[in-house]
Parts: C-alpha cells; sequence; structure tokens
C-alpha cells in the first residue's frame, strides 16, 4: 500500500476507533442472531455504522427492500456476488436512482467478509493502483458496468495486498488488539479495510490522516 502509512499512526487510529470497531463485530455475530428485515435495533446500528443516515434521497422503501434482501441472503455467502446486489437495488428495488456502488458492497462483506468494502478512504490510499470511481454519468446501464469491472480491480487489488505487504498491517492490527481476541477474529480483509477506514481520507487537505 501507500509509503506514507506509518505503523505508529495505524495504531493510534485503531485505537481511536475501537468502539466502532466493536459494533462492526456485533453487526457480524447478530446478523444470524435475528431477523435483521425486522430487528430495528439492528438496523438502526447498520445504518449508524456505516453511515447510511447521512446519504441524502434514500427512502423507507429503500432501507425496506435493503434489509429484506439482506436478510433474505445471509445464508447465500457462497453465491452472492457484488453485482446481483448492485443490480438488485438498481433494476428490482427500484426505490432509488443511484447506482449504490457502496451501500451494496457492504450488504455484500456484513454477509462475507472475505469481500471488499467501496469506500472513498480505500480508493484514496489505492490510487498508486490506477483504481477510481467510475464518473457517473447519463448512460445507467454503462455506469454498472463500469461499477463492476471496478469492484472486480478493488478486490483482486485488495486480495493481492492481504498475500503480501498487507501482512505487516494486518499484524499491527492484531498487535494493536491483542488484548482484545474478539476484535481479532474477523477476516483479513476486513482488518485492511478498518485500517484504511481508521486513517480517513489522506487527501485531506493539509492532513494525510482524519
Amino acid at each position: 500500500m501507500n509509503k506514507e502509512i506509518d505503523e505508529i499512526k495505524i495504531r493510534e487510529c485503531l485505537e481511536k476507533r475501537k468502539a466502532r470497531i466493536k459494533i462492526y463485530i456485533e453487526l457480524i455475530n447478530e446478523l444470524h442472531e435475528t431477523d435483521v428485515s425486522k430487528n430495528i435495533e439492528y438496523i438502526k446500528k447498520y445504518k449508524n455504522f456505516y453511515r447510511m443516515n447521512m446519504a441524502r434521497g434514500l427512502s423507507d422503501e429503500f432501507y425496506n427492500d435493503y434489509f429484506i434482501f439482506l436478510q433474505n441472503n445471509k445464508n447465500n455467502k457462497d453465491n452472492l456476488t457484488f453485482e446481483k446486489v448492485l443490480k438488485y437495488l438498481y433494476y428490482e428495488s427500484k426505490k432509488s436512482k443511484r447506482i449504490e456502488a457502496s451501500f451494496s458492497s457492504k450488504l455484500l462483506a456484513t454477509i462475507n467478509p472475505n469481500m471488499p468494502v467501496w469506500d472513498t478512504n480505500v480508493f484514496s490510499w489505492l490510487k498508486e493502483y490506477n483504481i477510481k470511481k467510475p464518473k457517473i454519468t447519463k448512460d445507467k446501464d454503462l455506469q454498472l458496468n463500469l461499477t463492476i469491472n471496478t469492484y472486480k480491480l478493488l478486490e483482486k487489488i485488495l486480495n493481492n495486498i492481504i498475500k503480501n505487504e498487507g501482512q505487516k498491517y494486518i499484524q499491527v492490527f492484531n498487535d494493536t488488539f491483542i488484548n482484545n481476541p474478539d476484535l481479532l477474529n474477523i477476516s483479513d480483509m476486513k482488518k485492511i479495510d478498518l485500517i484504511l477506514w481508521s486513517l480517513g481520507n489522506k487527501n485531506k487537505k493539509g492532513n494525510i490522516y482524519e
């Protein structure tokens, strides 16, 4: 990953977000313990963690479809793909006029933690790999295909990082929470995601970290 990443800074950023990371663990553990389409507390926690409440233009109908889909597919880890989620939310739900790449990836990654999350901070730290979000176009079919291909590239890049230089960052994550074993039982993909999310957007003016 980017050479600007400082291991000491990673520890500091992770420690600051320890409580938020615990919420992620709760979301994963509770996924199979409740009907997530009806559990108001789970929905509230999920929307808060993934910042869905900050998104504009998402209706109650969209959220209803979203969590029903999450509930109906939570045992479909091996067959569910980003493309299926993305196209469902755009074509079949018909409750949002936008292509919800980020929230589609978060739904998928909740069911299958080995899949990456589409996040601004992640893209920010991976610019050296020449990957960026596709521009919004009027041709939504084209934009869907570009989004799907970008996600496949994101998955490929992150899996390659995990196999190589990412191992030292994963070890930093493990060392940071060595006294919190409940925070260690998550996928390597999610550990990398949480590191990049914790660091924030390195392009913020005058501040590499959040």
